[in-house]
């Protein structure tokens, strides 16, 4: 135990070691972090002076911020350079076998955008339940023809 109390090493050793050897994946997580933040907070401010604008039409303008879920993309590679190849495969076959395809992530994407309904902050959780993500990703992959109208009056 290189001379230290086990009790201090479990207590406080152990988790400055472990820490200082996340720090830089906890470092390029906070880009990660930080990307998706801005985009939700760009969401947020542009929904609210939107609703506050005097023209009537900025009222018929919906903003939408969303997460397609855990997708395997390219960008997964860097998982390699933190963990070696080896390990960064397995990261990513774990992300494949319990994320998203692409398809599910883009279904969630086009309904936000082609769906006459109104989604507004919490009415997405209240409306489909706290998964409604992978519930319209399955609704949409299993209807017949695939395809979603974009005209809401054709529908």
């Amino acid at each position: 135990m290189q001379g230290i109390d086990r009790v201090f090493a479990a207590n406080c050793v152990g988790h400055q070691v472990l820490v200082t050897l996340l720090l830089p994946l906890l470092k390029a997580a906070v880009t990660t972090a930080n990307n998706g933040l801005a985009n939700i907070l760009f969401s947020k401010e542009l929904s609210h002076r939107l609703l506050q604008d005097t023209d009537p039409a900025s009222k018929r303008i919906y903003v939408n911020s969303f997460f397609p879920g855990n997708i395997v993309t390219d960008q997964w590679a860097s998982w390699d350079s933190y963990f070696g190849t080896l390990i960064g495969s397995l990261i990513r076959l774990a992300g494949s076998f319990f994320g998203q395809s692409l398809e599910q992530g883009a279904t969630t994407a086009v309904y936000l955008a082609a769906s006459a309904d109104d989604w507004i902050d919490d009415k997405m959780n209240e409306t489909l339940g706290l998964n409604w993500q992978s519930a319209i990703s399955q609704k949409e992959l299993e209807a017949p023809t695939g395809r979603r109208s974009l005209d809401a009056d054709s529908a």
